[in-house]
């Protein structure tokens, strides 16, 4: 199982030019913005792979609580790819 993973790397592919880039990176920053600042508390249950955004929503939300699992992992695989985090 997963908390969330698998994003897909071909949306950057298939920008046309920076701007499109930096927009989809700031729309991700945008959605982590509104769960940091949210009035109510946001609580990530992770069970299972939380990789690249999805580690970075879990990141966003005020409180994390994760299985004690062989399965729950946590990391940013897109570095492999030589690229950064992109919405923290």
């Amino acid at each position: 199982g997963s908390f969330i993973a698998e994003a897909d790397i071909n949306m950057l592919e298939s920008a046309k030019n920076r701007d499109e880039l930096l927009k989809i990176s700031r729309n991700g920053q945008n959605v982590m913005n509104q769960i940091e600042q949210s009035r109510k508390p946001i609580v990530a249950a992770i069970a299972g792979s939380c990789l690249g955004g999805g580690f970075e929503v879990a990141l966003a939300c005020h409180y994390r609580i994760a299985m004690n699992d062989k399965r729950t992992g946590f990391g940013v695989p897109e570095i492999k790819l030589g690229l950064l985090p992109g919405a923290g």
